[in-house]
């Protein structure tokens, strides 16, 4: 059997890769599994390991969320990049026509994200199997092109669709596999000492680090903080910041056994991280990212605030008043009951073992392709 995996551009859609790679190993360890990604730099592509991986050009359409067509017109430096992108689609296209028929797989899982356009495209078009994944609470414009050619289209929120199946969010075994005594011990953290871990995504978040900044000083006085500040704002937030040993600050971290080891966990609404926090049951604070194509993050914190199962600020309050952030943090640490009730129902929302799952509908498409011949 082989497999082609298509997705990357963010750390949301290229754990999940590694994920359902790992999952099909586990299951057939002779299959061959090669992933079409777009070249995301040195530290992305460590992510995908020892995967085998060939980089397509690729485009990306930029827009942006509740702006209006006045704007849309006026914006001619997105317009000029759009226009520059659509040659790198057709590029990546003509490439993914080229290695697909070199590599002949059975099926290609496409993940979603702009570079899996011109794959999903060129396996519709050689007459290849697809099966695409949509993370988040709305399907992606990619896997909206994609759809009507899909053998089999899945999601890690529930969809009111009886055409898309409900698998969840693949989540990397190392989230499955840590409890949080182990981590506060492995951390050396005070087990009667409330934890917080404040993350913004895999590049950080500047409107987070500067409310972070603000209430820091009342935060620390009786909780410890872990802050993913990302690279772009790491130097900034060190001067901001004072020294003291109940706050670490890092550009990048892997937060495995820091999410485990945290009572609350502040973060982005990025639907891989919501999974993984799930997959933990844990308590979560979110602050959507309001300037994201199709305003996907807005939507997933608004399932995440109608399944009670999680505290939800929006960005723009959080500027003009930073102690909503504040308020919440202290008020949950404090709310063990709370935090367990949110945490259960964020658990409930994504359903447990999707790698595995995905891997099985894989297979058996593969398998009756087979049978049938």
């Amino acid at each position: 059997m082989k497999v082609a995996i298509s997705g990357g551009g963010s750390g949301g859609h290229t754990t999940p890769l590694v994920a359902v790679a790992r999952a099909l190993k586990q299951r057939h360890p002779d299959m061959d599994i090669v992933v079409f990604s777009e070249d995301m730099g040195k530290s992305r592509n460590e992510q995908l390991g020892d995967i085998r991986t060939v980089f397509i050009p690729a485009g990306k359409y930029r827009r942006y969320y509740k702006q209006s067509l006045l704007e849309k017109l006026r914006d001619f430096e997105t317009i000029r990049l759009n226009i520059r992108d659509l040659a790198r689609l057709t590029r990546g296209f003509i490439k993914s026509l080229r290695l697909l028929r070199a590599e002949q797989p059975d099926l290609l899982f496409v993940k979603g994200g702009y570079v899996s356009l011109p794959v999903g495209l060129a396996a519709w078009f050689l007459g290849i199997d697809y099966v695409t994944h949509d993370s988040d609470s709305i399907p992606s414009l990619t896997n909206r092109l994609l759809a009507k050619g899909a053998t089999m289209r899945t999601s890690g929120f529930p969809y009111d669709d009886d055409a898309v199946i409900h698998v969840g969010i693949p989540v990397r075994d190392e989230f499955s596999h840590v409890t949080r005594n182990d981590a506060r011990n492995k951390l050396k953290l005070n087990p009667e000492t409330p934890h917080i871990v404040v993350v913004g995504g895999s590049l950080g978040a500047h409107r987070i680090n500067e409310a972070l900044v603000k209430i820091l000083p009342d935060v620390i006085k009786s909780i410890t903080v872990f802050h993913v500040a990302g690279k772009d704002n790491i130097e900034q937030v060190k001067l901001d910041t004072p020294k003291d040993p109940h706050y670490v600050v890092r550009d990048f971290a892997p937060l495995a056994e820091q999410f485990a080891a945290a009572d609350v966990v502040v973060t982005r609404a990025g639907a891989t991280t919501l999974a993984e926090l799930a997959s933990l049951n844990k308590a979560i604070i979110v602050i959507p990212n309001p300037m994201l194509t199709e305003g996907h993050q807005i939507k997933n914190g608004e399932v995440i605030s109608e399944e009670d199962a999680g505290i939800v600020i929006d960005e723009a309050q959080l500027q003009l008043d930073p102690s909503v952030l504040l308020d919440s943090i202290l008020t949950l640490v404090k709310r063990h009951d709370e935090q367990r009730w949110m945490g259960e129902n964020l658990h409930r929302m994504f359903p447990r073992n999707a790698s595995d799952v995905i891997a099985q509908h894989i297979i058996a498409i593969i398998r009756a392709n087979k049978s049938s011949i």
